[in-house]
């Protein structure tokens, strides 16, 4: 225990020792972060009925194939969800809601450069 307070402590001096007192010649460490692409085009699919809102997202993950075409018609058979007035998603590379168009939404994924 005594071993495992003076190794913290001093890990925590020599980290504000480095930060503290650099030498402004050195270049400061900078942290790369990879932020995966989703799996699927969607964040989440919402069935809107009225003033209801039923969320599918892991009915439909779980039953859509990779290149599949994701139709307002086939979501209603495949969630038995009835009445519903339209189908949004949340765009998962821009974050915004939009409703799924009638020709319908492929399940492919495309980077931000595309």
């Amino acid at each position: 225990m005594l071993y495992w307070i003076y190794s913290t402590i001093f890990s925590c001096c020599r980290r504000v020792d480095k930060l503290l007192f650099r030498d402004d010649s050195e270049p400061m460490q900078t942290l790369t972060v990879t932020i995966p692409l989703p799996d699927y085009p969607w964040l989440s699919l919402t069935a809107i009925r009225g003033d209801e809102e039923v969320d599918v997202t892991d009915l439909v993950n779980s039953k859509v194939a990779h290149g599949q075409t994701v139709t307002p018609e086939w979501l209603t058979a495949t969630t038995s969800e009835a009445d519903v007035e339209k189908w949004e998603y949340i765009d998962s590379l821009t974050f915004d809601v939009r409703e799924i168009p009638s020709d319908g939404l492929v399940n492919e994924v495309k980077s931000k450069s595309d």
